[in-house]
């Protein structure tokens, strides 16, 4: 499979769990959290199943979006270069 239709299958997952979390018609909602909540594996934004690679989390302590490198609690939230940005422990 190449890398587009990986990336597109990413978003419609993405896309269906939010509608199924939000509601159908609600619009799109970036959820928030802080950088101390995702340095925390167990906390929800970590084991949430919306969790999965490309998820997307708008980090409120340093004013940047970041996105999920999987769909593991202990996976890495990644910035908009694709560098490591927060990653969650124990």
């Amino acid at each position: 499979m190449s890398e587009a239709l990986l990336i597109t299958d990413n978003i419609k997952q993405i896309i269906a769990k939010l509608n199924d979390y939000l509601g159908e018609g609600t619009g799109i909602k970036i959820p928030t959290s802080t950088t101390a909540l995702l340095v925390d594996e167990a906390d929800t934004i970590n084991t949430s199943d919306l969790k999965i690679e490309g998820f997307m989390v708008f980090d409120i302590t340093s004013n940047l979006p970041l996105w999920a490198a999987g769909d593991g609690p202990n996976d890495v939230w990644l910035d908009a270069t694709g560098s490591t940005s927060v990653t969650p422990v124990a």
